[in-house]
């Protein structure tokens, strides 16, 4: 009995530390199902659009991806292609592709085929969007994959299962398995709901909707062994039903939102008597104070571009690594939308700021959202368009570059990379070709970084076609909001009452970069980034998590993370004085300034 449970609990251990593994670890993707049978893979893909990915049974070292579309099952081999290296020493380059594009790894042709809805092939029109999700470790396929070496269960000491059952299940979130879901954290965390074949007593791991999860709550405590066969040595057990069980009562245990949009999640079976939730008073005036802050960076009545404030702005972004930088930057962005806190109520159940941009309530903070974002595009290009000299600017440059790559790559706030992005792509900035150029000279790597990784994900971010990374502290929510507040806008300015004709219906607009793309306005990109705010308020619960888990030793100073603050940028942009001034003033005035200097750095 003791040596069932030593197994059990060597198996249940085992699948995680798969599932915890490095992306670029095929194994890591709960979708890739090693050496099984062709006839195991279609029992699993039971749903339309479900696939799985496993061992070529005639090719050593190949692939197969197993799926359902319109009713027939699939088998189509994933194309394996060997390149030259690109260098002498460097070893042969592999490329795995189905029909068109080749890429580097399977689980990148995989992400690909799921968020850009492409057809696995032409005369088939297959796609594939659902998971199934393998609920062993591949080391229990006692006939192994040749391709990937994998630890056995054998070599499992006691130590070693204590230590890999600390990896717990509850740091993984499932997610929505559209198109615009992250199908990183999809590929690689979705956990299974058993499902009973009808006519077999085997259970099979599949993927089924909110919907069908409420109506069948039998499901919820996760299959009975009497609902068990015996399974021969060499087939992979699949109806692990102690992982399964294991997994849901975290999953409640932490209120997590599945395959629906958020007001289904937080509705189904809420007992919360929301008549006790007040509307909260902190947003009906703005939260950024400017003048009663106070840091050692400003003097006190300062003027605004303070000289001595300049200076050691610039020395400080010149001195610190990118890194320390970085880590600053994220921490008073997660501070600005209540990321910081275990807890914090924002009136009406409302526990998080990114949950208050996007409801009517939160019209101020919409505004000091935006403020920020504005503000510290302004505070980035001045610390360039400041600097004496061409290397200087290039330095200060490369430095900004650094920091987006950081925080996008290493702290998941793409809301701050997006920001020195599109600051960093501003007019006034990308005019100075010869820091650009200086830039390529001294700092070659961040060039190359710019341009061959970081624009094309910008771009991807502002057409939604990004999917949310599993280590997201921060989301790319900015679009979002600037949508939502323009409209409240519109409605608020009394312009769709005084339509008269179809001709002045037409000129309405909502003034956005988006509506100037394609034949259809930019509605179709509208619509994704609204759809896509529904997947960033189920999760906020993982971003604060993933914050906490970032943080959890690292040391912040005061003064770095005031020089992020936006309080601390309307002072030193605008002075003491200026400061409170309207909006839209302070942002005129300054736009003209920013031109002049960037025509004198250009001139000079």
């Amino acid at each position: 009995m003791f040596s069932n449970k030593l197994d059990k609990d060597a198996s249940k251990a085992l699948l995680e530390w798969e599932l915890s593994l490095d992306s670029s670890d095929l194994r890591s993707h709960a979708w890739y199902h090693g050496n099984i049978e062709r006839d195991t893979a279609e029992s699993l893909v039971i749903d339309e659009g479900s696939f799985l990915v496993r061992d070529s049974s005639t090719k050593q070292g190949e692939y197969v991806l197993t799926c359902r579309w319109n009713g027939s099952i699939f088998h189509f081999v994933i194309n394996r292609q060997v390149l030259p290296p690109f260098a002498v020493g460097f070893p042969d380059r592999i490329q795995y592709s189905f029909e068109d594009e080749p890429f580097d790894t399977v689980s990148g042709l995989i992400t690909f085929s799921v968020c850009n809805r492409k057809p696995i092939s032409l005369s088939s029109g297959a796609l594939i969007s659902i998971p199934v999700a393998r609920t062993v470790p591949l080391s229990n396929d006692s006939q192994g994959t040749q391709s990937i070496d994998q630890p056995m269960e054998d070599q499992l000491t006691m130590s070693t299962i204590a230590q890999l059952s600390s990896l717990t299940l509850d740091s993984r979130l499932p997610i929505r398995s559209d198109s615009r879901s992250s199908i990183e954290s999809l590929n690689r965390y979705q956990k299974p709901i058993m499902r009973s074949i009808p006519g077999s007593g085997s259970i099979t791991p599949s993927v089924m909707t909110y919907s069908d999860r409420l109506n069948q709550p039998s499901l919820q405590n996760g299959p009975t062994i009497s609902q068990e066969r015996e399974i021969s040595k060499n087939e992979p057990v699949y109806a692990n039903a102690e992982v399964y069980q294991d997994y849901m009562r975290k999953r409640e245990s932490e209120d997590f939102a599945y395959f629906s949009d958020y007001s289904d999640s937080r509705s189904a079976g809420s007992k919360e008597d929301y008549s006790s939730y007040i509307i909260s008073a902190n947003y009906s005036s703005s939260r950024i104070n400017p003048i009663n802050f106070h840091t050692y960076l400003l003097p006190k009545n300062n003027k605004p571009l303070d000289g001595s404030a300049m200076n050691k702005i610039r020395s400080t972004l010149l001195d610190t690594g990118a890194r320390l930088l970085a880590n600053h930057v994220t921490q008073s962005d997660l501070e600005f939308i209540y990321h910081v806190e275990d807890s914090c109520d924002l009136g009406m159940g409302v526990k998080s700021g990114l949950e208050l941009l996007i409801l009517p309530q939160g019209d101020k903070y919409r505004q000091d959202f935006l403020d920020r974002i504005k503000c510290f595009q302004y505070f980035i290009a001045t610390s360039v368009l400041t600097c004496q000299s061409e290397r200087e600017r290039a330095a200060i440059l490369d430095k900004w570059i650094q920091i987006g790559f950081e925080c996008k790559t290493g702290l998941g706030n793409l809301m701050t990379f997006a920001i020195i992005m599109r600051t960093l792509l501003l007019p006034m900035i990308v005019r100075l070709k010869r820091t650009w150029l200086a830039l390529r000279q001294l700092h070659t790597q961040s060039a190359v970084t710019f341009e061959s990784k970081m624009k094309p994900v910008l771009k991807g971010m502002n057409e939604c076609k990004e999917p949310i990374a599993p280590n997201t502290t921060f989301p790319y929510i900015w679009p979002s909001v600037e949508i939502i507040h323009r409209y409240s806008s519109l409605l608020k300015s009394g312009e769709p009452n005084s339509i008269d004709s179809l001709d002045a219906f037409k000129n309405l607009s909502l003034d956005l970069e988006v509506e100037k793309i394609g034949t259809d306005y930019g509605l179709e990109t509208i619509y994704f980034h609204l759809d896509y705010c529904r997947q960033i308020v189920s999760q906020c619960s993982l971003f604060k998590r993933n914050r906490k888990i970032l943080y959890e030793d690292v040391v912040l100073e005061d003064l770095l993370v005031d020089m992020f603050r936006t309080e601390f940028h309307r002072r030193f942009l605008w002075g003491t004085k200026g400061s409170n001034v309207d909006a839209t003033q302070r942002y005129d005035k300054f736009d003209q300034l920013l031109n002049l200097l960037s025509q004198k750095c250009e001139f000079d």
